[in-house]
């Protein structure tokens, strides 16, 4: 089990640098890849999926702010 538990630690300890790398260097795409893929490994962990959010904000894809309402 231990075995195990050491396997699934050297993973996300993956997906964490190369996340940070990624993010540091602006290429949010592959940030929010590498957060996704950690999220998948531990679902019930809230920060993957924190850290897939703030790339979906600076991602154009993900997020557009929608024009604001005009009155007539």
């Amino acid at each position: 089990m231990a075995s195990k538990a050491k396997g699934l630690n050297q993973k996300l300890t993956h997906f964490k640098e190369q996340f940070k790398r990624y993010y540091a260097q602006g290429q949010f795409n592959k940030a929010l890849g590498q957060a996704l893929s950690a999220h998948k490994l531990v679902p019930k962990h809230p920060k993957p999926l924190s850290d897939a959010a703030v790339c979906c904000v600076y991602m154009t894809r993900c997020w557009t702010p929608s024009p604001m309402p005009t009155s007539a």
